[in-house]
């Protein structure tokens, strides 16, 4: 099993670490059942998680359940919220390293290939069309 820890005060001045852990698929449940009652602050999921993961959460983001995956999770007084920012993330990495708006263009405009693993390939591909003010074209109007 992997594990990795870094201490969050230092870069964000919070009082907690982040530590990674890989979790087999069929302890999930259980994986996810110890957040909400460990009190850890929030997750992040990755594949082979970011579908299943849903149904353990009370709360699902509109863009999440747009996208049909979570990559983070909040957890708030035992509640647990599922949001996915891949394509957020994406297109806040292509803004700031290119300087370039986005504004008025879709993804297959700005980008040649969007590669990786469907899930996040369609999460970026729809971040971008709404950071680029497509959204009802995500929603399929």
């Amino acid at each position: 099993m992997k594990h990795y820890t870094t201490s969050m005060k230092e870069k964000y001045n919070i009082d907690a670490v982040y530590v990674s852990y890989d979790i087999d698929p069929e302890y999930l449940k259980e994986g996810i059942e110890g957040i909400r009652h460990l009190g850890i602050m929030g997750t992040n999921v990755t594949i082979p998680h970011k579908i299943e993961v849903m149904k353990y959460l009370d709360f699902i983001d509109e863009k999440a359940k747009l996208f049909g995956a979570v990559n983070t999770i909040k957890n708030v007084d035992g509640k647990l919220y599922g949001y996915n920012t891949d394509g957020t993330g994406l297109t806040k990495s292509i803004k700031d390293a290119s300087q370039e708006s986005i504004e008025g263009k879709k993804a297959s405009d700005h980008l040649d290939t969007i590669s990786g693993a469907t899930i996040s390939s369609s999460a970026v591909t729809a971040g971008i069309n709404e950071a680029a003010g497509y959204v009802d074209e995500l929603k399929g109007e």
